[in-house]
């Protein structure tokens, strides 16, 4: 397996944050317990009306509160959580933010604040759940760099300036690679994973995805077309009297066919995550994403043409070559039909085609 593909590494990204949206929605909910718990530090230390209290509140609820609220409605929604890592960074760059303001708000008061803020920030940003090193990495040196410059602008003294950068190097280079190690470890994981469902979810002899990577996908799929309220389209495809066609030839010609319907069958899907599946023996199923009703009834007539077009002999057909009959079912999401119906009503109508005489489709409507 290419651990360097681009395709798998989408996959591992997307997978990943899909699996992490739970540690996340608790990691918000510790991030907001965090600014309740240091708003009462404040209040102890300044005093409950002291006006510098007011503004340090405000400053940290007004930068980091609404990323917050954005990751936490992100672990909800289907489309927005496939780059939660990303939502993670823009809080973590958000709190960063808020800290170092309000540092600057604390020297009004000729308080200079500790670098222990700084190491638990970085702290935080190593630990946080769901984004990886390289953006731990990026933000952490990125503050690390604007705390030694605020230090600098705030008068702090020399000496410990120079000694807080030394240790915050160290602290970045041995967390970075430690993130580094964990990540790599994690991706590890994921890509052995992957390579034994590949093996697990394929079809040895046409190379399709078989019934196990299609009973694994099904319902992501009509979730998906759930979420974006875009119907869905399912076929079930028979090759016509396969039976007679191997008695006829042999099964080595038999497997031959069965190769070349399947290459044929992969050339009338368009996007990404339409499927063409060996259900088993002659019998495959097409999954066709974002389809209306009309686009399926134009697409259905395709699939039989296709494979007449191939002028694959057949002398036990009475059409003298291979052809196909097909059963297909519209999915419309709006009514929330079960996977269940829609296997159904799929399989009657494969049986309609075949009943007025094959090599032909049959279409029908799941509400």
């Amino acid at each position: 397996m290419n651990t360097n593909d681009p395709e798998l590494n989408a996959q591992f990204v997307k997978r990943y944050n899909l699996s992490q949206r739970p540690l996340k929605r608790k990691y918000t909910l510790c991030i907001i317990g965090v600014i309740v718990f240091y708003a009462i530090w404040d209040a102890y230390y300044l005093g409950l009306y002291h006006p510098l209290l007011w503004e340090i509140c405000f400053t940290r609820i007004a930068i980091t509160l609404p990323f917050l609220i954005l990751l936490y409605v992100a672990t909800l929604k289907e489309n927005w959580c496939q780059r939660l890592d990303r939502w993670v960074l823009i809080v973590d760059i958000s709190i960063g933010f808020s800290l170092l303001i309000n540092i600057y708000q604390y020297a009004q008061i000729h308080y200079q604040a500790s670098a222990n803020a700084m190491f638990l920030f970085l702290v935080v940003t190593y630990l946080a759940p769901g984004f990886f090193w390289q953006q731990k990495l990026f933000a952490a040196t990125l503050f690390s760099a604007l705390f030694i410059l605020q230090m600098i602008d705030l008068q702090y003294g020399m000496l410990y300036i120079q000694n807080t950068a030394i240790y915050l190097v160290l602290f970045n280079v041995l967390c970075g690679l430690n993130s580094y190690a964990f990540d790599q470890k994690v991706r590890a994981h994921f890509y052995q994973t992957q390579y034994l469902r590949d093996i697990a979810g394929t079809d040895k002899l046409t190379g399709l995805s078989n019934r196990y990577q299609f009973e694994e996908r099904l319902d992501d799929l009509l979730s998906q077309s759930r979420d974006t309220q875009v119907g869905l389209a399912l076929a079930f495809v028979d090759i016509d009297w396969f039976k007679q066609y191997n008695d006829e030839y042999g099964h080595i010609r038999g497997d031959g066919c069965l190769v070349s319907v399947a290459k044929t069958l992969n050339t009338i899907i368009e996007h990404e995550s339409d499927m063409v599946i060996r259900f088993g023996g002659e019998e495959f199923i097409i999954v066709r994403t974002q389809m209306n009703l009309n686009d399926t009834e134009n697409w259905a007539g395709s699939i039989c043409q296709c494979i007449e077009d191939l002028k694959l002999p057949h002398e036990a057909s009475p059409f003298e070559v291979v052809t196909v009959s097909a059963g297909v079912a519209w999915y419309n999401p709006a009514t929330f039909p079960r996977r269940g119906i829609l296997m159904q009503s799929a399989d009657q109508a494969l049986y309609d085609a075949k009943h007025h005489g094959r090599n032909r489709f049959a279409l029908t409507t799941v509400v």
